[in-house]
């Protein structure tokens, strides 16, 4: 948005994720951030500058995006909000724990993703680099523990199972999501690098996609059916996990760190684990198949 302001969710002091104003390119904030975001003032801040005149996108969960609708009570034709398909969003409490940890062992000067796709975009992974951008620490979403216990929802926040936001009753102009499943609709998409699917709420949507379609690779569909076949979460809230509460009540009493109660929690029984060996073996022999074929031995 040229001369305007980008509000969203970027790290600040120690990586605590916060709700941050851009007006500059090398302001931006990218990546995924499985945590929910403070906001502070920043509702206050978007209608001082849309009652000035500028330009505003605001980026996030659908509840902040409400929100905000709710705290300016009332249209500007000069705002673009942006939600998505959300899974849930995890306690601040439980990310800050984790990050001390993060930063105690690996030092400050570092960079985390929540969500590096150098394995691939379907098993991504949590990844600590340093300033040179050597990786520190990369564990897939089905070995770090916090992706482990937010995929779980083990430490979503309690409202989160009663959220009022999803389908269509949504306030934003731009739904975003990722279109799990494409290589089965769409193959021509599918290389491994991620596609998101861009869902359009209103006419202010509607402009700001033709604006930009110039600059994307896209194919349009209508059939929901696609789209929730990769998402259940477009529809339904998530259900808590049934030891959510004892977990939150022994971490705010114990003196055990983080990383230990997150470990444990999310082990599982011995069957689930047993059933994630075998398949990881099939996986391991798959790839051993396919590499000997490539070499012809």
């Amino acid at each position: 948005m040229a001369g305007g302001i980008v509000y969203g969710a970027g790290f600040i002091d120690n990586f605590r994720v916060v709700h941050i104003r851009a007006d500059k390119k090398s302001d931006f904030f990218f990546g995924s951030k499985y945590v929910q975001s403070y906001i502070g003032t920043i509702y206050r801040e978007v209608k001082k500058d849309l009652n000035s005149g500028r330009r505003v996108l605001f980026s996030g969960a659908p509840c902040q995006v409400i929100g905000l609708k709710k705290c300016l009570n009332r249209e500007y034709e000069n705002l673009i909000t942006v939600d998505f398909i959300c899974h849930g969003v995890p306690s601040p409490d439980i990310w800050d724990r984790y990050a001390a940890c993060l930063m105690k062992k690996y030092g400050s000067n570092i960079k985390i993703s929540f969500r590096d796709k150098n394995l691939s975009w379907n098993e991504f992974s949590f990844t600590v680099r340093d300033g040179e951008d050597k990786i520190l620490y990369s564990k897939t979403l089905n070995e770090d523990p916090y992706l482990k216990a937010f995929l779980k929802n083990i430490t979503l926040c309690e409202a989160c199972s009663n959220c009022n936001f999803r389908g269509s009753n949504r306030k934003s102009d731009i739904t975003l999501a990722d279109f799990w499943r494409v290589e089965e609709y769409f193959t021509k998409f599918n290389d491994n690098a991620g596609t998101s699917v861009i869902i359009l709420n209103s006419i202010q949507g509607k402009k700001l996609l033709e604006i930009i379609k110039p600059q994307l690779v896209y194919q349009e569909f209508h059939d929901y059916h696609i789209l929730l076949t990769g998402n259940p979460t477009y529809m339904e809230p998530q259900m808590l996990w049934l030891k959510r509460n004892k977990f939150f009540k022994e971490i705010q009493n114990s003196d055990k760190d983080v990383i230990y109660l997150l470990t444990r929690y999310t082990k599982g029984s011995l069957w689930e684990r047993g059933k994630r060996k075998v398949k990881q073996g099939i996986r391991k022999i798959i790839k051993s198949f396919i590499l000997l074929n490539g070499k012809e031995i």
